[in-house]
C-alpha cells in the first residue's frame, strides 16, 4: 500500500463542519429545540437521557451506580441495558457546565452522525489517498437508512470506534509503527464504552480483516494485534464482569424464539424506515429491527466496482478455474434442485445402491450456496485479489459476510426459512452469542461500514477529473437523498412533577403501570427529581418489575407493599391514565392522601409493620401430591430445581386446588411455594386450608398474594419463593385452592415445602 500523503487538518475540520451542518439541517428544527423536545419518541430517547444524567451524577463503576435509579429497590439496574459511558464523554460535560440531561441527550444525539461520519472519512482516505472517495464514504456510513431507523437508540448511533479501529489497522500494516497498536486499541475501548453490540459485532470484522491479511510468512503482527485486542479487554474487564455478574444473578438470557423474531428477513434488505422520504414507502413490507435497507447509491457504488476486477494472466494451464468452473454448475444444479423440491414437494432419489431423501429445499440450497462460495475462492480473480490483498475485495467480502449474519440463526425469505445451520447459527455456539444477543439484525452496521468503504474504494478507480467531480457529486446527493428524513417526530418533552414533592422520600412510584411509555417518563422524572422510581424501561425488566405490573393490573392493593423496606414511598397517580388508580391506592391501609392538582394524586404509602418469622422446624416430608386429574409427580415438586414442577393445563380459574399429603398428621406452620423465573404465573387469589382428614377443611389463609410475589422476586429473582404461615395446629393434609380466575395465564409452582413439626 502506497503511504498516504500529509493531508492539512483543515480539510478534516472542514469536512466534520459540513457533516454537522448536514445533521443539524436533516434533523431541523431540533437544533432550535434542543431543551424542550426529544427526537424520535418519548420511549428509548428518554431511556437514554436518563441514564447519561446518571452517568454525569454518579462516579461510574461504584456499587450505586450500578444499582441505578430506576426498578427500585432492585440492585444492579445499570446492567439492564447499554451503560452508555462512552457519550457520556459528551453528555457529562454538558450537564456539569449547566445544561439540562434534554440538552445534554440531543446535543449528544446530533454529534453522533458528524462523529461517525469523519471517523468513515478517516478510514477512507487511509486507503484512497483522496478526500472525494472519502467523503462519499463519510457520507454513506455517517447518514445510511439503518442509522436513520435508530434514531430513537442513541447508543445505536454511536458507531464511530469501528472505523477509526480499521484505520489505525491499516496504519499499522503499512508503518508496523506501535502507536497505531495504541489507537486501534483506544478506539476498540471506545466502541465498547459506546454500544457493546457493536463492539461484539466488530469482533466478527476484526476476524476476517485478520485472515485476509496474514502473513503466514510473518505471523508477529497478528499475534500483536491479538494482544492489543486482549488489552481492550482488559481495559473493557470492570464492566464486563459487572454485567456478567448481575446477568448471573438474575438469571437473564435471551430465548431463541426472541432472537429469531429480531432476525432480519431478506426482504429486509430492500425495507428501509418510514421516516425516509424516498425510501420510507417500502416500510410496510417488515417492521421495526427487520428494515435493513443500506441505501441504494452506496450499494451500486460498491457492486460497480467488481466490473473492474480482472484475473491476473496465466501462461499455464489453470486447474484452479477449471475446479472453479466445475463448482459453479454443480451449484446450479442444486440450486434447480432445490427450487424442484420448493415447487413440487419433498422427494426421494434412487442412486444406485444410494437413496437420497430430500424433505427441505433448504438444505440442498444451502450447500449449493456453499457450493458457490467455493467457486468464487477458486476463481483466478479472487486468487488475485487475494494475493494483492485487495481492500476492495476484503470490504466486499466482509459487507456480503456481515449481512447474512444480519439474518440470524434461521435465514427466512418473507417469512420462510432458505438456509441451513447459517454463520449466526455457528456464532451462537459461543456463550455471548447464545444467551446475551437479542437482536443479530444490527450486524447492519458493520455491515454497512464495510459497503461504505467498498464503494468508496470502488469510486477511487475514477481518475478522469471532470468526469470524477461530477460523478461524485451525483454519488453524494445519491447518498444523501438515500438517507434523508421527512421529518423527524420531535414530541415535547414531559412536564416535570411539582419540585419538592419526591422530598423524604425513600423512592417514587408513578401509576398507571400500563406501558412502557409511562416508564420511561417516570425515568425522566427521576432526573428532575433526583430520587429513585420504582419505574423502569430498559432491555431486561427484572422479575420483580413483571410481578408488580402484573400485581396492579389484577388491583391487588398489596402489591406496593413490598417496595417500603428502605423508607416510605411516594405514590403518584396520573388522572389522566385511565381507570380508577387512585382508589386502588387508597385501599392499602397504609396509603396517606397528601395532595392533588389538575394532573395527579399524591401518596404517601408508609412500610408495612415488620412480620416475625415465627415458624420454628423442620422440613415436612410430603407423601403425595394431588390435583383436580389425579396424582401429582411428588419428586418434580420437591427437588428444588425451578425448572420443573407442575402446572394447570388451562388458564387460571377458581377451584383449582393442589392437596399436599404429608403422610401423617403434624403441625405445619409455613408452606412455602416456588414460582421459578415464571411470576407472571403467580395465583391471584389464593385459598389455603388445612385438615386431619380431607374432609373437613379449616382456611387458615385466603387473599391476594401480588405483594407477596413481589418481595419474593426482589429477595431471589431467580427462585421467586413466598411464605405463608400457618397456625401449629395438627394436619395431615393442606389445600392450595384457587378464589379467582385468570383469562391468559396458568398457575405454576415449581416447589413446595412444608415447615413444620411431626
Amino acid at each position: 500500500m502506497v503511504t498516504p500523503r500529509r493531508s492539512s487538518g483543515l480539510t478534516f475540520v472542514c469536512a466534520f463542519v459540513a457533516y454537522a451542518t448536514l445533521a443539524v439541517v436533516l434533523t431541523f428544527p431540533l437544533i432550535l429545540n434542543l431543551s424542550s423536545t426529544i427526537p424520535h419518541d418519548l420511549g428509548d430517547p428518554l431511556l437514554s437521557t436518563a441514564i447519561l444524567w446518571w452517568n454525569a451524577h454518579v462516579m461510574p463503576l461504584t456499587r450505586r451506580w450500578w444499582d441505578g435509579f430506576a426498578f427500585f429497590p432492585a440492585p444492579g439496574m445499570l446492567a439492564f441495558s447499554d451503560h452508555r459511558l462512552g457519550l457520556s464523554l459528551i453528555a457529562s460535560p454538558l450537564q456539569w457546565l449547566g445544561a439540562g440531561a434534554v440538552t445534554a441527550h440531543n446535543v449528544t444525539f446530533l454529534a453522533t452522525f458528524p462523529l461517525s461520519a469523519i471517523a468513515a472519512h478517516v478510514l477512507s482516505f487511509t486507503l484512497t489517498k483522496r478526500h472525494d472517495a472519502a467523503a462519499l464514504c463519510g457520507l454513506a456510513y455517517g447518514f445510511n437508512p439503518f442509522r436513520i431507523l435508530h434514531s430513537a437508540h442513541l447508543e445505536l448511533l454511536a458507531g464511530f470506534g469501528m472505523p477509526l479501529a480499521l484505520a489505525a489497522l491499516h496504519r499499522y500494516r503499512d508503518s508496523r509503527r506501535p502507536s497505531w497498536l495504541v489507537a486501534f486499541t483506544l478506539a476498540l475501548v471506545l466502541q465498547g464504552l459506546c454500544s457493546s453490540y457493536y463492539l461484539l459485532f466488530f469482533c466478527v470484522f476484526l476476524g476476517i480483516w485478520m485472515l485476509w491479511y496474514a502473513e503466514w510468512s510473518d505471523w508477529r503482527p497478528t499475534v500483536l494485534i491479538l494482544a492489543a485486542c486482549v488489552c481492550a479487554a482488559v481495559m473493557l474487564s470492570p464492566i464486563m464482569a459487572g454485567y456478567s455478574r448481575i446477568h448471573e444473578q438474575y438469571g437473564f438470557v435471551r430465548a431463541f424464539g426472541e432472537i429469531q423474531a429480531y432476525s432480519g428477513d431478506l426482504s429486509s434488505f430492500v425495507t428501509a424506515s418510514p421516516l425516509l422520504s424516498l425510501w420510507g414507502w417500502t416500510s410496510s413490507l417488515n417492521e421495526g429491527e427487520r428494515q435493513l435497507f443500506p441505501g441504494f447509491t452506496i450499494t451500486f457504488l460498491a457492486l460497480s466496482g467488481l466490473a473492474l476486477i480482472r484475473s491476473s494472466p496465466s501462461r499455464r494451464f489453470d486447474r484452479l478455474q477449471v475446479i472453479s468452473a466445475c463448482l459453479l454448475i454443480l451449484s446450479i444444479g442444486l440450486t434447480a434442485l432445490a427450487l424442484g423440491i420448493r415447487m413440487t414437494g419433498p422427494r426421494r432419489i434412487q442412486l444406485g445402491w444410494l437413496t437420497v431423501s430430500l424433505g427441505v429445499f433448504f438444505k440442498p440450497l444451502s450447500v449449493a450456496i456453499a457450493v458457490l462460495i467455493g467457486a468464487v475462492m477458486f476463481d483466478s480473480r479472487m486468487r488475485a485479489a487475494y494475493r494483492r490483498r485487495s481492500a476492495y475485495a476484503l470490504y466486499l467480502i466482509a459487507a456480503a459476510a456481515l449481512f447474512v449474519c444480519c439474518l440470524g440463526p434461521k435465514p427466512t425469505f418473507l417469512g420462510e426459512q432458505f438456509l441451513y445451520q447459517p454463520p449466526y447459527a455457528w456464532l451462537m455456539r459461543l456463550p455471548l452469542f447464545r444467551d446475551g444477543v437479542r437482536v443479530p439484525a444490527r450486524f447492519a452496521m458493520p455491515a454497512v461500514l464495510a459497503l461504505s468503504v467498498a464503494g468508496s474504494l470502488a469510486f477511487s478507480r475514477v481518475t478522469g477529473r471532470r468526469s470524477r467531480w461530477v460523478l461524485g457529486l451525483l454519488a453524494a446527493a445519491g447518498i444523501v437523498a438515500d438517507g434523508w428524513i421527512g421529518r423527524l417526530p420531535l414530541p415535547a418533552a414531559p412536564e416535570a412533577l411539582p419540585l419538592g414533592r419526591a422530598d423524604g422520600f425513600a423512592a417514587v412510584a408513578e401509576l398507571p403501570v400500563t406501558d412502557v411509555w409511562r416508564d420511561a417518563v417516570a425515568m425522566y422524572h427521576a432526573t428532575l427529581h433526583g430520587h429513585p422510581t420504582v419505574n423502569g424501561m430498559s432491555g431486561y425488566d427484572p422479575p420483580h418489575y413483571r410481578a408488580l405490573r402484573y400485581a396492579l393490573a389484577d388491583h391487588d392493593k398489596t402489591a406496593l407493599d413490598a417496595l417500603t423496606s428502605h423508607g416510605p414511598l411516594l405514590v403518584v397517580v396520573d388522572k389522566r391514565g385511565g381507570g380508577d388508580w387512585s382508589s386502588l391506592v387508597r385501599a392499602n391501609p397504609n396509603a396517606l392522601p397528601i395532595g392533588e392538582n389538575s394532573i395527579w394524586s399524591f401518596f404517601k404509602l408508609q412500610p408495612s409493620p415488620a412480620v416475625t418469622d415465627s415458624c420454628a422446624g423442620e422440613r415436612l416430608t410430603i407423601a403425595g401430591i394431588s390435583d383436580d386429574r389425579g396424582a401429582v409427580n411428588v419428586a418434580r415438586l420437591t427437588d428444588g430445581d425451578p425448572m420443573t414442577g407442575w402446572i394447570t393445563p388451562h388458564p387460571q380459574r377458581a377451584g383449582d386446588a393442589l392437596i399436599l399429603d404429608l403422610g401423617a398428621a403434624a403441625r405445619a406452620c409455613a408452606i412455602t411455594l416456588s414460582l421459578g423465573t415464571g411470576v407472571e404465573l403467580y395465583p391471584r387469589e389464593l385459598n389455603v386450608a388445612t385438615s386431619l382428614n380431607a374432609t373437613d377443611w379449616t382456611t387458615r389463609f385466603a387473599g391476594k398474594t401480588g405483594g407477596m410475589i413481589v418481595r419474593a422476586a426482589l429477595a431471589r429473582p431467580r427462585d421467586a419463593r413466598f411464605d405463608i404461615p400457618l397456625p401449629s395446629e395438627p394436619a395431615r393434609f393442606v389445600r392450595l385452592r384457587l378464589d379467582e380466575s385468570h383469562e391468559i395465564y396458568p398457575w405454576l409452582v415449581t416447589d413446595v415445602l412444608v415447615t413444620g413439626t411431626r
